[in-house]
C-alpha cells in the first residue's frame, strides 16, 4: 500500500491590495459616480435589511432567513453597538445602493486582530461593480485605520461576481468548505 502524500505546505502570503493613488482614486470616484460612500446609521436600515436578505438568498438558497424586517431589526441592534465598520454607498441625498459591512474581531488562540467582511451588496446598476470596488475601497481603507493587517471575506462559491471582485483586490482563497446532505431516515428506520 502507498504511503499517503504530505500535505501541501501553505501558500506564501501574498499583499496584493495598496491604497489607491490619487489618480486610481479620482478615477475610481468618477467610475462610481454619482454614487459616494459614508458611514451607515439608523435611516439606512430598511435598505439594509433589504441588502442583506439578497446576500441570505445568494448564500443559503432555500434555508435563507430572507425577511427584510427580520434583518432590519438585527442590524438596527448591531450598529447600536457599534456603527464601525458599517458603510453605505449612495447617490447625494438619496437611499443607499449598496452597502458594506466589515466587523474587527480578534483570533482567541493567538489574540491577533483581523478583519472579517461580514456583508457586501451592490442594487443591480449600470455601474454596479465600480460601486461594489468603491465600497471595499472604503472597507479595507477602514481596516487601515484601525491598524488591521489581514483580512477574510466569505463568500458562496456559486457567487462569482463577488469572487471576482475579491480576487481583483488581491485576496486569495484559503479553505474551502464542502457540504453533503444524508437522507433522512425512512418511516420504516433507518437504512
Amino acid at each position: 500500500m502507498a504511503a499517503a502524500a504530505a500535505p501541501a505546505a501553505p501558500a506564501p502570503r501574498t499583499y496584493g491590495w495598496r491604497p489607491p493613488a490619487e489618480a486610481d482614486r479620482a478615477a475610481l470616484a468618477e467610475r462610481a459616480r454619482p454614487y459616494v460612500t459614508r458611514q451607515a446609521d439608523e435611516r439606512d436600515l430598511p435598505a439594509i435589511g433589504r441588502f442583506e436578505a439578497e446576500i441570505a438568498r445568494v448564500s443559503f438558497g432555500e434555508d435563507a432567513i430572507d425577511d427584510p424586517a427580520r434583518w432590519e431589526s438585527r442590524l438596527g441592534r448591531a450598529m447600536e453597538k457599534s456603527k464601525e465598520g458599517m458603510i453605505v454607498a449612495h447617490r447625494p441625498g438619496g437611499e443607499p445602493v449598496g452597502w458594506c459591512w466589515v466587523s474587527i474581531n480578534q483570533n482567541a488562540m493567538t489574540g491577533d486582530r483581523y478583519a472579517n467582511f461580514r456583508s457586501l451588496a451592490v442594487s443591480p446598476l449600470d455601474n454596479r461593480g465600480d460601486v461594489a470596488e468603491l465600497l471595499l475601497t472604503a472597507g479595507l481603507e477602514f481596516c487601515l485605520a484601525n491598524g488591521i493587517t489581514e483580512v477574510v471575506g466569505r463568500v458562496h462559491v456559486g457567487n462569482v461576481p463577488m469572487r471576482t471582485v475579491y480576487r481583483k483586490f488581491g485576496f486569495d482563497p484559503t479553505s474551502l468548505s464542502m457540504k453533503l446532505f444524508l437522507p433522512k431516515e425512512r418511516e420504516d428506520g433507518p437504512r
